[in-house]
This record gives structure tokens, C-alpha cells and sequence, in this order.
């Protein structure tokens, strides 16, 4: 079977309607799933006005991250990153991430993400791209939802550091 071709590009207008459906299957496979995901409105929004990076084969969506500005303008927010089943273990949600750093780092922004504490896949792909907890929230949204808080400082920071020897 030859290799499969993946193309990744941010994600277009025309796109978000395939995204918020495939948001809707892989949030199925998480715990908690009887809430519901994003709609079909804020892919729309974001689509257009945050950071959303898109991993396509074949034309279809098989994955997508989300990065989204806060009230700081040096911060973005990565919001969320799935895959279509199948593609796990690829690299693919890696390069997702290392695309949204690209521009993250082309604004000088640093970015943080939550994550349940048990995804020891997710915590392992933070300390591989840089980041370093910053803080455990018990009951971040519910009593029995606890999160952990995740933060990458910009490239041009990091470099900083590493020049001050910081």
C-alpha cells in the first residue's frame, strides 16, 4: 500500500462545516461526551478569525488545531486538536501544532492549552513541543473535571532565554 498523502494548509471558509463535523466525532472518544462540542457557528468564526490549521487527505478533513487570540494580544489560547480515527500516531496532530507555532511564534505570542489530567499522550506532546505546566485547577469545570494548565513562551523568546542563559 503506497503512503498516504497528506496536505496541510489553514483552514479556508469553505471548510468549516466538515470541521465541526469531525469535531463532533472525535469529541465522541473523549470523556465527559455528553456535552456538547463546539457548533457549527463558532467553526464558522474561528475559520475566519483565529488560527485554525488543517490536515487534509483525499480533500477531506482528517484533522484540525485551533489556536485563539485572548485579551492579551502576546497569547493565544490552543484550543483544540483532533484527528479523524485512524491517524493517530502519525505525526500529524505534531505538525498541526508545529504549523500553529509558526504563527504564534510570527506574532510573538506565547500560547497555552487545559487538558484532563489524565491524557498522558497530550502531556507527553506538550514537553516534546516546549511546554511546561504551570498550574493543576481541581474542578475546572465541573467537581470530578480537573485540568492542567500548559505554557510555551514564542520562539524568539525562548531564544532569548537560552542567549541570557536563563
Amino acid at each position: 500500500m503506497g503512503e498516504k498523502m497528506i496536505i496541510y494548509r489553514t483552514a479556508q471558509t469553505s471548510d468549516f462545516l466538515d470541521i465541526a463535523a469531525l469535531d463532533r466525532e472525535a469529541w465522541g472518544k473523549n470523556r465527559n461526551t455528553e456535552f456538547v462540542p463546539d457548533g457549527e457557528h463558532i467553526w464558522r468564526v474561528w475559520v475566519e478569525y483565529a488560527i485554525v490549521e488543517c490536515a487534509f487527505e483525499n480533500d477531506k478533513v482528517i484533522g484540525v488545531g485551533l489556536s485563539i487570540p485572548t485579551t492579551d494580544p502576546k497569547l493565544y489560547f490552543h484550543h483544540k486538536l483532533f484527528l479523524r480515527d485512524g491517524y493517530r500516531g502519525q505525526n500529524i496532530g505534531s505538525k498541526l501544532t508545529e504549523n500553529r507555532f509558526k504563527r504564534t511564534d510570527e506574532l510573538g505570542a506565547a500560547t497555552i492549552f487545559t487538558t484532563d489530567t489524565n491524557n498522558t499522550v497530550m502531556h507527553k506532546i506538550a514537553a516534546k513541543h516546549g511546554y511546561v505546566e504551570v498550574d493543576f485547577v481541581k474542578g475546572y469545570y465541573r467537581p470530578n473535571e480537573d485540568r492542567l494548565i500548559f505554557r510555551r513562551e514564542a520562539a524568539t523568546i525562548q531564544a532569548d532565554k537560552k542567549t541570557l542563559n536563563l
